[in-house]
């Protein structure tokens, strides 16, 4: 960042801006997760093991102690729109989770496309945990760019 600054004279700052996205929630039924064992808090929780699937097309896999804020991020980064968690619950979790690809093909609303029968959605599979996306306005964090200009010389 110093480097950046000094040569390219770059200045930031960083801002809570409201976009269109999703909540994360849980559902009407209660969460249906199971908590990590040994307890503790995957910082990095990513994709652990991809299970056998029964389809072509089927991502499946478990999400190893991930917490729920992780797990919104990780919803963000599958349906390309912001998700932030509003579970409230705490701890992580063990989360077994399963969708069709063609959720993740470029459409105009990646998680509320038909998967032309090749298997779960996302929304499916999220809700299958007990929890729900709720189309709302959340609030992120953004980097604006104050100021660039063109490099230094050496």
């Amino acid at each position: 960042q110093s480097l950046l600054a000094e040569r390219f004279g770059l200045r930031i700052h960083r801002d809570a801006r409201k976009i269109s996205g999703y909540a994360l929630v849980v559902g009407k039924a209660g969460a249906h997760v199971e908590r990590s064992w040994p307890p503790g808090i995957g910082l990095e929780a990513e994709q652990y093991a991809e299970l056998s699937s029964p389809k072509p097309f089927i991502e499946k896999f478990v999400y190893k102690n991930c917490t729920m804020s992780r797990f919104a991020q990780l919803l963000s980064k599958n349906t390309h729109e912001a998700v932030v968690d509003a579970t409230n619950l705490a701890g992580a979790y063990d989360l077994p989770f399963e969708f069709s690809v063609r959720d993740l093909l470029p459409k105009p609303n990646p998680i509320d496309a038909d998967d032309g029968g090749l298997g779960p959605s996302i929304i499916d599979s999220v809700e299958r945990l007990g929890l729900k996306l709720e189309r709302r306005r959340v609030t992120v964090e953004t980097i604006v760019v104050d100021n660039v200009s063109r490099p230094t010389a050496n």
